[in-house]
């Protein structure tokens, strides 16, 4: 097999090429990297907001439950009946110190 500068050029401009194939890959894997790390943080921050937004609301949705509860019919004509039966027990007490 002759090997001629030719072949040699051809074998080098190969290798150059691969070297700098090689090169960009590493930089566009690196940079690639980055930006991964760089989402990772933000969804981060993101599932922080989303589990405050969770705690809070559930907050909220027992609060309104016990205002619910506390203000529902059957718990307000009870609370009614109760203070006009003190209403009444006063009464008769006034009355009966005359």
């Amino acid at each position: 097999m002759d090997i001629d500068i030719r072949l040699v050029v051809s074998i080098g401009a190969l290798f150059a090429s691969i070297i700098g194939a090689a090169a960009i890959a590493r930089y566009q894997i690196s940079s690639l990297l980055e930006q991964l790390n760089e989402l990772k943080r933000a969804l981060s921050v993101i599932d922080s907001r989303l589990d405050r937004n969770d705690q809070t609301t559930s907050t909220m949705e027992n609060r309104v439950s016990i205002l619910a509860g506390m203000m529902s019919p059957d718990t307000l004509e009870k609370r009614f009946r109760e203070l006009t039966s003190l209403g009444k027990d006063i009464e008769y007490l006034k009355d009966k110190l005359k």
